[in-house]
């Protein structure tokens, strides 16, 4: 089974794939690390 590294037909999007991934990995750590210390703040014991 070949895996998709963003070859599309006529478009080749490989030197923008891996960027684009690590782009929304690192967002998606940031939202995170941003969501959960929230609830803490809001209730303090």
């Amino acid at each position: 089974m070949k895996i998709h590294t963003g070859n599309f037909f006529f478009i080749n999007l490989q030197p923008l794939f891996t960027p684009v991934v690590g782009l929304l990995t690192i967002f998606a750590i940031i939202s995170g690390l941003f969501l959960f210390p929230r609830s803490k703040i809001k209730y303090p014991d």
